[in-house]
């Protein structure tokens, strides 16, 4: 069974608000033809550094705990590449 846009939306909020405050979801499309493959749209908080919005892509046809681990390890790997930048 397949998550729908909208509880695929829901799920990537709370998994991203849980993960790190400093982004924001600020949308979800799915790739044309009605795709199982998701795009979640972030937004940094307060950026004041290129890039300020970035994009994950999940798919949405696994149960809803892979759904967010998947979600959670895309930002988690967001938050480690942020972190090495900072430091060079």
């Amino acid at each position: 069974m397949s998550l729908n846009l909208s509880d695929a939306r829901r799920i990537a909020t709370e998994v991203v608000e849980a993960t790190d405050p400093s982004l924001r979801v600020v949308g979800a499309a799915t790739a044309e033809g009605g795709s199982n493959y998701t795009e979640i749209m972030l937004s940094v908080a307060n950026c004041h550094a290129e890039p300020c919005r970035l994009s994950i892509g999940v798919e949405r046809d696994v149960s809803e705990l892979a759904f967010r681990e998947a979600v959670g390890e895309q930002v988690r790997q967001h938050m480690r590449d942020r972190e090495s930048a900072l430091r060079t």
